[in-house]
């Protein structure tokens, strides 16, 4: 059987095999075996005429799919490729999509939005330069920064998101220790650590930097629930999270190395010490960190596409690594141990496994003691280092990174996190692709991979964002730094006094918040990014909603309960007030628009929702704040009682919670 010719609109690349013109016989089935996942010479076989080379078939298709993914669910499927092949068989309109089911991630699902998608040469999505207003400004500031503001939209609004980005990027950190050592004489008992996090956040005018080390600091986990590196909160986890501020722009082969030299992660994932074997004494090197240096700081559990899907042999996933890389890796990180007086502290120990050295070596990478590092062969991920004749911990140290850091897996695993913290929780696969090909062509810089990820059309065009797939559930810190900035919150004291729990007014009447920096419950952080949460259309559609690991009855009516208290007294703790909250709240831009509650509303849903309201929220917020009545004289607790309950009624709504 022979078909005909069928030309299709200009510039749609549906000529995969060189052709002048595409033909259903070729190209066609290209397209389809291409979706299947063939490659190679099982992509061309038995096509007369022989298209081009598979290599030269397969760059032309990987360079096509963003516009070949003709139902826009973000990846090229066998949908796509049936429905091109009906276009390319002659069939129009309704036909394309007849008896069709769709990804719920498709966002064209009908056949006159495709026909037209098609009629118009497939064209990429266009990003716009600059906001078309302050909601649009506020939806990039919300993915960018801790709360969006009045001053930062206007910022945005001057420069565009790509100067705004490159901006932030030549900010210097605003750092934890600096304020730590500002406050410490006054408030030596203080968790000086968490009032500096709080200042930082808060004040700091390197947002977009401040809020890529809080994702940073939720992939390298450290924890001050582990009760050694709890012993050092005053000086060692602050160091830390500094060194990752630093690091948010930077390398990532030169991040990984100063994550893994840090003391902090040394005691947290027990390489901080760790002995070289000794099969007489039955001595075997700690596999700790060389097991979660893979699984979860770089290449994780199966090898990837640049997209970020599953590579597959024989329909299975393929691990990446195997108990013999682990054991090999674990030899590299022997010796290692305190940086700067010789190691003079190296393996000094109380009973309880605590180390007291100088706090000043809590925050200087580790160094190595040779003798104890292992001299023997080391084998893993496809790499030999050669046995050493005199130890050296350093020498082993450079190649094992390099290997890491240059597996084809970084860019997609590392980018596709970033993006779940900062955009949305299920990018889709040419999301991560395009993500993944800016970090591998910057050779890894973070800063040039954050800059992809905030302007990508699926970050930056609002048409993504309608779809029901779309977004990621706030987590709670992220909820009260964007109440904290967006109303502009004064700390009392200066000290930024938040404690681990929310303290309003009354110490007895504290609320757990439910999150802290650095706090989290274990290495795979409070949330993993793979969770689904069970029995829900969530897991029925094969989504994953990360934040819901901790999202249950409790934290949701802690959150109610605590918002309703901040929104009325501010939260935390001034210790020279302990019956008043530190962190003040003054409304001082919405209390002069209670009088008006649409103008008071087209407020809270550009600062908070970026103009994303629905009218039935809107419209029971409108009816809550009616219920505070306006009296004739001394209006002004009123005023602020229709504020308080406006912000309360907004920001516990499930449209708020989920960001968009």
């Amino acid at each position: 059987m022979s078909f005909a010719v069928v030309v299709v609109a200009a510039n749609c690349p549906l000529s995969v095999s060189g052709a002048t013109q595409p033909t259903l016989a070729v190209d066609g089935v290209l397209l389809a075996r291409y979706a299947a996942g063939l490659r190679g010479a099982a992509l061309i076989a038995s096509i007369r005429p022989s298209p081009a080379l598979p290599a030269t078939v397969e760059s032309a298709i990987a360079q096509a799919r963003a516009q070949l993914d003709v139902d826009d669910d973000g990846a090229f499927t066998s949908i796509d490729s049936l429905i091109l092949s009906r276009q390319l068989a002659g069939y129009r309109q309704s036909a394309l999509t007849q008896g069709i089911t769709f990804a719920p991630t498709a966002l064209r699902q009908d056949s006159a939005a495709i026909a037209a998608y098609i009629g118009q040469g497939c064209p990429l999505p266009l990003v716009a330069s600059f906001p078309a207003n302050d909601a649009d400004a506020a939806r990039f500031l919300a993915q960018a920064t801790f709360g969006v503001t009045d001053t930062d939209i206007a910022r945005v609004k001057t420069l565009g998101y790509s100067a705004w980005i490159d901006e932030q990027l030549a900010k210097p950190s605003t750092k934890l220790l600096p304020f730590m050592d500002r406050i410490e004489q006054t408030e030596p008992y203080r968790e000086r650590h968490l009032n500096a996090w709080w200042y930082a956040s808060m004040t700091g005018q390197d947002q977009l930097r401040q809020r890529v080390a809080f994702a940073l600091s939720q992939i390298f986990v450290i924890s001050t629930t582990n009760m050694v590196v709890n012993g050092y909160r005053f000086k060692g986890p602050p160091s830390y999270y500094d060194m990752l501020l630093d690091g948010s722009f930077g390398s990532y082969r030169s991040l990984i190395e100063k994550v893994t030299l840090h003391p902090m992660m040394g005691l947290y994932l027990s390489h901080f010490g760790n002995k070289k074997e000794d099969p007489v004494a039955g001595v075997r090197p700690d596999e700790n960190y060389a097991r979660e240096i893979m699984q979860l700081f770089s290449i994780g559990l199966y090898e990837l596409n640049t997209d970020g899907t599953r590579k597959l042999l024989g329909g299975n996933p393929i691990p990446t690594y195997g108990q013999a890389d682990i054991t090999g890796l674990a030899k590299v990180f022997t010796g290692w141990g305190w940086g700067g007086l010789l190691n003079t502290y190296f393996w000094d120990r109380d009973n309880t496994g605590f180390v007291f050295p100088e706090l000043l070596l809590t925050q200087r990478p580790m160094e190595p003691r040779d003798d104890f590092h292992s001299t023997s062969q080391k084998q893993f991920l496809g790499i030999t280092i050669p046995a050493q004749t005199t130890a050296n911990a350093r020498a082993s140290l450079t190649p094992a990174l390099n290997r890491i850091a240059s597996h084809p897996n970084v860019g997609p695993f590392i980018g596709r996190q970033l993006i779940q913290h900062l955009v949305t929780s299920n990018p889709s696969p040419l999301y991560v692709e395009r993500v993944a090909a800016a970090f591998n062509n910057s050779n890894g810089n973070l800063g040039a991979t954050v800059k992809a990820i905030l302007l990508d059309p699926e970050a930056r065009n609002a048409n993504y964002a309608s779809a029901n797939t779309y977004g990621r559930l706030r987590e709670p810190l992220l909820r009260l730094t964007h109440f904290a900035r967006s109303f502009k919150l004064v700390s009392r004291s200066g000290d930024y006094g938040v404690s681990p729990r929310m303290v309003p007014g009354d110490p007895d009447a504290s609320v757990v918040l439910g999150q802290d920096p650095l706090g989290a419950p274990s290495v795979f952080n409070y949330f993993r990014p793979g969770f689904t949460p069970p029995n829900t259309s969530i897991s029925a559609a094969s989504l994953v909603a990360p934040q819901f690991q901790i999202t249950n009855e409790t934290t949701v009516g802690n959150w109610i309960f605590s918002l309703e208290i901040a929104a009325e007294q501010g939260f935390g703790r001034d210790s020279d007030s302990p019956f008043s909250a530190d962190i003040e709240t003054t409304y001082s831009a919405e209390v002069p628009l209670a009088d008006r509650p649409d103008v008071l509303i087209d407020r809270i849903n550009t600062l908070l929702f970026a103009g994303q309201m629905s009218q039935t929220l809107r419209a029971d917020v409108r009816e809550g704040i009616n219920t505070v009545a306006m009296p004739s004289t001394n209006q002004a607790n009123a005023r602020r009682k229709r504020v308080q309950l406006a912000i309360l009624l907004a920001m516990s709504s499930p449209e708020y919670l989920v960001q968009k």
